[in-house]
């Protein structure tokens, strides 16, 4: 690699003078920056045109510098001048952290940032420096001065946190999570005093390792103390002559009362006296790169003036309050601070620069590899070799002096790609690490990273190439974070007053809450069910595992039930022999894959570990749980039939991918069946890129491809000359013929129609199935959920992905308007979905009289094949910045540029289609947006169903919700029948839950596995058992917590919820202890089936249940041994026997449990 550019470009940066440099193509830009941080030089602040490019900035730096290199970028805000919207917190925390290592003097050494986030003003260093607390065990820190200064720096108070920016506080204990940390911290205080300061876990809530100290600092950019708000309010106040009051009234009693409200932020210069700017914060030596200058001047003027047409709109709250300039610098004053600072000017384009140029400026010969693969292609085709001429090239490279990186994103296929250059005579070295450029003589390398685009620049001595410029574009992965979305249905009923809940031996009632009585000196918790009539059930806490929250079916009402009455039981009998019934038809229709004998796939080998190696990223805890689970599956000889249900873009597709690959190399064939032809273009050529380097044939079958075409690969299926054959329905046709077919992969199995199923139904009998789906439909949800088919679940989302917000708003101009040009603003791009091609023109006029500037275009699947392919390869490309089209984009398609999409008579459709839609934003690090667009007479229009439909889907948002999704709609429709296409069902006689319990208890009946009857023992006993609301507040975490406790089994989780609440709340209540140890004892109760234990006057009664374990024949010999003195049998079930006055003086609980297994678990008494 050659200095001499490099040389010339610090040396004018370092005398202050700049230098401008034109022609760079590719990502020889970032590669240039890269190297002069290597050389000393910074730290260097990166002015690029959008949040978007900042991002690509970022990535690329990461690749080309070393991994110790501290690289960032300054986000902006992402909303629009004077937004009724928020700047997302994460956002805001981390502009605060930049701005805090600035004042610390340790700021990153390379700054990206987007031109409208160079223009917004800051709060002032005086004010910054000195919002932090450093906090130790042993300090003395008042609790009232802490909580004030959280809430003045934006923290929000929650019963459990799980974000940063949250904090709760019970008792001395006070949760908090810093953006300085990656995990919460839990202080315990004594007093004022710190005595503790542990990490915990989001996850579980546990303490997981103690720290010496913390920092904690504002989540918020303007700050929110009492006396913060009324300084704000005092500034304002004279201008609310020049405002009408009306809609500032409300913002007014916000601050006046401290309640914050979306949009506040834009109020930042009325909380301090006088704002910064971003270069206020930079140090002396800090110098500029403005990447295409004056594509730069035009973005500061276009939001500068988009600034000041916001601000002068008055259907705006804040609008006219605010002066633009207040919080926004102009373009002339955000262009002096370039000036003032050496800076290096960047032009892709060699240009003609007016006489005025202050810069001096060099043209370099660069260029991109843009008609590469095209070309390599050609080669290829035309005869030459598999990598059409690629070898030759780089051995040419090679010659004229340039070093040849070729930048691979994984190390299997770096290395598969090192054999086959090796193999073609051009031998290319592998092992550079991370920011390592050799000098010296030209050579070839191969080397793992991720890279935007390459570029060739003899100046520098240097060629770097990319695999997509070879292969074509693939899809950005990225390693992964744990969600903490819950899975198991009973965590998803939370219960708030009002719900309908069912009892197990009572029925259908009303949870009114739950409530702490008092029966002489003793209080207990109760579940407070309202029954028909008014009537009341107080169920004790400790037997929750007898109540369900109420799920049925759509706009089904059920009657409540009268305590005491007939018809609950009658009813339950009824639905009991319909499950039945239900449960033999199932197991006929899945016993043929029990006894078929399917085929046993080989066991995986080194090649399948070649190929599982080859995957670019480490797999999530759960993607390889759901691997291994398949494989498991494939390697026995019954017939797969999975389900693995992963929100959208949670990585199901290397799952089937892996297999894909070993059915092959056991000489299987496999059918992938995708709902749409997009979704198959996709899939088939990200099957083309992952298996490159194998022996296996891929082919697509969908109307993109000709009539000849599809008879080509037909003909060549049947003969078993296709590996894996890809496609829409047209799989399912008659001519279509697989010569051995061992799997068949399904994708959204819910998209295909009836007749499709049936086809779908027969082949399960025959063959390995993997269904992949976001929202399993209710039919498939319920039958994994009662074992008939099995589940996997995938609940890991990329790192910095964010939940996506979702709005309900009306079809108007102003919300159409600001939604689009809030994304385009950030260098983003908008889906438009309307679900009938045959009103889609209409919209897009409408689209085009709101949207004059922005360029459209409309996908529908009524298209021409080779049109739809041409508007989506643009929209991919980024030459079209709003796609409007219909429902056709639901399954599949990956564009984390479009960030933004709006779904036209979003009450039409249905609650999955809805969620699939939604995943089509939110792939990349920036706060996507959902807008559920209804006519404008809004809600009232709604049927029952379809507003429970967006309800779900607002209140379903987070990451991972699909399954939350799948079972909220089956709360909407119904489980069905299971077999027919029927959604409808038992469910609303006795509610989902009883209704799962009683199918599984009959499915296992039916194929001869124990069924243990459910017993919930009753315990009497004169003691004090519960948690206090003064030892847990909130009285949904308290509900929580009581559910949690019924569902330990045994001594060892018993003692994990012990320490979980020593550790969350802080040192046992004595009433807590008690009860800890009574459900200790009900667990002992229900081993030895005892369903009734009660104390009166030193005597304990014991009334054994029809199934225990325990004979008569061993009572009676119990009675007649020394040990039974006193013992008496009333009955056939009731013994009784009296105790002595050391076990009245123990702990009750305690002591009737080392009774009771005195007398029926000690060894001797073994039958």
């Amino acid at each position: 690699m050659t200095d001499g550019l490099l040389q010339r470009i610090q040396n004018s940066l370092r005398e202050g003078r700049g230098l401008r440099v034109q022609g760079l193509r590719g990502s020889c830009p970032p590669f240039l920056v890269s190297r002069l941080l290597a050389r000393g030089l910074g730290p260097l602040v990166v002015l690029v045109q959008s949040s978007s490019r900042a991002d690509q900035w970022c990535k690329d730096l990461r690749f080309l510098c070393s991994p110790a290199a501290r690289i960032e970028v300054f986000p902006s805000w992402e909303v629009l001048p004077f937004d009724e919207n928020s700047p997302y917190q994460r956002i805001q925390c981390a502009r605060l952290q930049i701005l805090r290592k600035f004042l610390m003097g340790e700021p990153p050494q390379l700054l990206v940032v987007p031109v409208d986030s160079w223009i917004l003003r800051l709060p002032p260093r005086s004010w910054l420096e000195k919002q932090s607390l450093f906090l130790s065990p042993g300090q003395n820190m008042p609790m009232e001065l802490l909580l004030a200064s959280l809430e003045s720096w934006g923290y929000h108070r929650v019963p459990l946190v799980e974000e940063v920016g949250d904090f709760s506080l019970r008792g001395g204990i006070l949760d908090c999570f810093p953006p300085e940390m990656e995990e919460p911290v839990r202080m315990d205080f004594f007093g004022d005093e710190i005595e503790s300061i542990r990490v915990f876990s989001t996850d579980t809530q546990r303490s997981t390792k103690r720290i010496n100290w913390v920092e904690l600092s504002p989540v918020r950019e303007l700050p929110w103390s009492k006396a913060d708000r009324e300084a704000a309010l005092r500034r304002i106040a004279p201008l609310l002559s020049q405002r009408p009051q009306a809609r500032l009234t409300p913002i007014l009693e916000a601050l006046a009362e401290g309640i914050p409200f979306p949009g506040m932020e834009f109020l930042l210069p009325f909380f301090h006296e006088r704002l910064e700017t971003l270069w206020d914060y930079l140090p002396a030596g800090a110098a500029l790169v403005l990447e295409e200058p004056e594509t730069l001047e035009q973005e500061l003027t276009d939001s500068w003036h988009r600034a000041l047409w916001r601000g002068s709109q008055g259907d705006l709250p804040l609008s006219g309050l605010l002066q633009p300039e207040k919080l926004y610098v102009p373009p002339e004053e955000a262009m002096e601070a370039w000036d003032s600072r050496p800076a290096l000017l960047i032009d892709s384009l060699v240009k003609d620069l007016p006489p005025e140029q202050k810069r001096p400026f060099i043209g370099v010969s660069c260029s991109g590899h843009e008609g590469l693969r095209a070309e390599l292609a050609g080669a290829a085709a035309s005869g030459g070799e598999a990598l059409g001429g690629l070898p030759q090239r780089f051995r040419r490279w090679v010659r004229e002096g340039l070093h040849v990186h070729w930048v691979i994103r994984s190390p299997g296929q770096a290395e598969r790609l090192r054999e086959h250059m090796a193999q073609a005579g051009t031998p290319c070295r592998l092992g550079l690490v991370q920011g390592e450029w050799p000098t010296g003589p030209a050579r070839l390398w191969i080397r793992v990273g991720e890279l935007s685009k390459g570029f060739s620049c003899p100046e520098l001595g240097l060629v770097l190439l990319t695999e997509e410029e070879v292969f074509g574009p693939q899809r950005a992965l990225a390693p992964h974070r744990k969600a903490r979305s819950p899975v198991s249905l009973t965590h998803l009923e939370e219960l708030q007053e009002g719900d309908l809940v069912v009892h197990a031996d009572h029925g259908i009632g009303i949870y009114r809450g739950l409530k702490t009585l008092e029966a002489g000196s003793i209080k207990g918790d109760f579940l407070h069910l309202e029954y028909l009539g008014g009537d009341g059930l107080y169920v004790p806490v400790e037997r929750f595992q007898s109540v369900h929250k109420y799920l049925g079916t759509e706009g089904v009402l059920p009657r409540l039930d009268r305590l005491g009455g007939q018809g609950w039981e009658s009813r339950k009998k009824r639905v009991q022999k319909a499950v039945e019934r239900m449960a033999k038809e199932l197991l006929e229709l899945y016993a043929a894959r029990e006894v078929t004998a399917g085929h046993a796939f080989s066991p995986t080998d080194s090649l399948y570990e070649e190929f599982s190696n080859g995957f670019s990223y480490q797999e999530t805890p759960d993607q390889l749980k759901a691997i291994q689970e398949v494989m498991a599956d494939m390697g026995s000889p019954r017939p797969m039939d999975r389900i693995v249900c992963g929100d959208v873009g949670f990585g199901k597709t290397e799952v089937a991918m892996r297999a894909a690959f070993r059915a092959v190399m056991d000489a299987k064939q496999v059918a992938y069946l995708v709902p749409t032809t997009l979704l198959a273009e996709q899939q088939y050529h990200a099957f083309l890129e992952r298996f490159r380097g194998y022996p296996v044939i891929i082919e697509v079958l969908s109307r993109f491809r000709t009539p000849s075409q599809q008879r080509s690969v037909v003909e060549r299926c049947s003969e078993g000359k296709v590996d894996i054959l890809i496609g829409t329905h047209r799989l399912l046709q008659k001519d279509v013929k697989f010569k051995d077919l061992g799997l068949l992969i399904l994708d959204e199995e819910h998209r295909f129609g009836v007749a499709h199923k049936e086809r779908l139904k027969k082949m399960r009998k025959e063959v390995d199935v993997l269904t992949l789906t976001a929202t399993p439909i209710p039919r498939t949800l319920h039958m994994a959920l009662v074992g008939i088919r099995d589940l996997s679940i995938i609940e890991t989302p990329p790192p910095e992905r964010l939940s996506i917000r979702t709005v309900v708003a009306p079809f108007e101009e102003r919300v159409v308007r600001e939604s689009v040009e809030r994304e385009l603003a950030r260098g983003g791009q908008v889906f438009f979905v309307h679900n009938r091609v045959q009103g889609i023109e209409g919209i897009v006029g409408i689209l085009k009289e709101w949207l004059p500037q922005v360029s459209l275009a409309v996908a529908h699947g009524q298209m021409p094949e080779r049109e739809l392919a041409r508007v989506m390869e643009k929209f991919h490309a980024r030459q079209i910045q709003m796609l409007v089209c219909t429902t056709i984009i639901e399954a599949g398609l990956d564009i984390p540029s479009a960030n933004t999409i709006l779904i036209h008579d979003a009450h039409k459709l249905g609650l999955a289609e809805m969620h699939q839609i939604r995943g089509r934003v939110g792939r990349s690090g920036h706060q996507a947006y959902a807008y559920l667009l209804l006519p404008k007479q809004g809600s009232t229009a709604l049927t029952q169903e379809a507003l429970q439909r967006l309800q779900s889907l607002q209140e379903f948002s987070e990451l991972g919700a699909g399954f939350r999704i799948a079972t909220r709609d089956l709360e909407i429709r119904g489980a069905g029948t299971l077999l027919g296409p029927s959604q409808s069902g038992h469910i609303e006689a006795v509610g989902f839950e009883l209704y799962t319990q009683l199918m599984q208890r009959a499915v296992a009946s039916l194929k001869g596995e124990p069924v243990q009857p459910q017993l919930e023992p009753e315990v009497q006993l004169p003691l004090q058992a519960r948690i206090p609301d003064y030892y847990v507040p909130d009285p949904h975490q308290r509900l929580a917590l009581y559910r949690k406790l019924t569902r330990c089994e045994g001594d060892q989780e018993l003692e994990a919820l012990k320490e979980e609440l020593e550790d969350r709340y802080g040192p046992l209540p004595e009433e807590t202890v008690n009860l800890l140890q009574l459900m200790g004892l009900r667990s002992l109760l229900k081993v030895l089936g005892i369903r009734k234990l009660a104390l009166q006057d030193a005597t304990l009664r014991l009334i054994f249940d029809p199934s225990t374990p325990v004979s008569p024949q061993r009572i009676v010999e119990l009675i007649q041994s020394p040990r039974g003195s006193g013992m008496v049998l009333l009955g056939e079930d009731t013994l009784e026997f009296p105790l002595d006055k050391g076990f009245l003086e123990r702990p009750l609980a305690v002591a009737a449990r080392d009774r009771l297994k005195q007398l029926f678990l000690d060894a001797s008494m073994a039958a």
